[in-house]
């Protein structure tokens, strides 16, 4: 459905603005909104099995960081190759922490996910601020950032293809493997769930932390597109995704939705967020543009489970 919607969408862009579907405007889309979609990638694995991720966009903050301070820390110790495998592996290993301290408040302390999260946030933006003192860094090594800027065929940014290579690999798993049904059924009722058998805990844990890897991989993609480490970057982007994931189909009650529609929720978030300057609309009130739509989205959810109730 949201594909076609999108479709309406760039049938009315080409109709009302002139030359809006460029190469360039088109890498900036896919560039910046594959990078939001790993974050969205994460947010809709948690929101399938009922809960909710609000510390995605200062986890990908922190992994920024974390990839400007190992560049500096080993520029003199390693060749480029190394540190740029290390500040994979050590921002990859940052989203996991603050991902399973997230996972851990949720299904062992029992916290809502939305304040067990927000305590993420916090952790993960103070830790953030705390290495470079809040001060965007430049990252050292100018090979990573081109690395992370190189378009195929001059329009698709490599980051759109490693999303879509993701998203092929996620969206197997949670057709295909028993751990993507547990999601499932734990959207659909834990306590049925855990009546069936399933290690309820134990699968709760692990989407948090990979919503917090899938978060650190948009973190250091954003690192590279950006060329600094930003202990703010990523402010806003939870709510950025939390909107992508509802507007393809993520249920906010869990049990519902897949990630590819999800992705497609974040390139025509991203596509009406690029078009609001050429309609002359102020980009002061793109967040208000933003807003409206998560709740025609939560609205649309929300009738749509009530329909299904009732037939049921």
């Amino acid at each position: 459905m949201l594909i076609v919607v999108y479709i309406a969408l760039a049938i009315f862009i080409t109709i009302y603005t002139d030359g809006f579907f460029s190469a360039f405007n088109i890498g900036a889309i896919l560039g910046l909104g594959s990078i939001m979609g790993f974050l969205v990638l994460g947010e809709s694995l948690v929101m399938l099995t009922g809960g909710i991720d609000l510390s995605v966009g200062y986890c990908a903050a922190f992994s920024s960081v974390i990839t400007a301070w190992t560049m500096i820390a080993f520029k003199d110790l390693l060749p480029p190759s190394l540190i740029v495998a290390l500040l994979i592996v050590l921002g990859i290993m940052g989203g996991a922490f603050i991902g399973l301290i997230n996972g851990l408040s949720v299904a062992k302390l029992k916290i809502p996910p939305l304040i067990a999260t927000l305590g993420g946030y916090g952790i993960a933006y103070g830790l953030a601020e705390f290495v470079f003192a809040g001060i965007p860094t430049r990252l050292e090594i100018e090979s990573f950032s081109a690395a992370v800027r190189v378009k195929v065929f001059h329009i698709f940014p490599i980051s759109s293809l490693l999303l879509a290579a993701c998203a092929v690999v996620l969206s197997l798993v949670l057709w295909k493997v028993k751990f993507g049904r547990y999601v499932y059924a734990i959207g659909g009722s834990k306590s049925a769930a855990f009546l069936s058998g399933i290690k309820v805990d134990s699968v709760l844990i692990w989407c948090y932390v990979l919503s917090g890897i899938f978060a650190a991989i948009g973190g250091l993609l954003l690192a590279g597109w950006m060329r600094v480490g930003d202990a703010r970057a990523g402010g806003g982007y939870e709510f950025i995704a939390i909107t992508a994931a509802v507007m393809g189909g993520i249920s906010l009650f869990g049990g519902e939705g897949n990630v590819w529609d999800a992705v497609i929720g974040i390139m025509t978030l991203q596509t009406i967020r690029k078009i609001i300057p050429h309609l002359r609309i102020s980009t002061f009130f793109e967040d208000g543009i933003v807003g409206a739509i998560l709740l025609i989205a939560v609205l649309v959810s929300v009738v749509s489970v009530k329909r299904m109730r009732a037939a049921a």
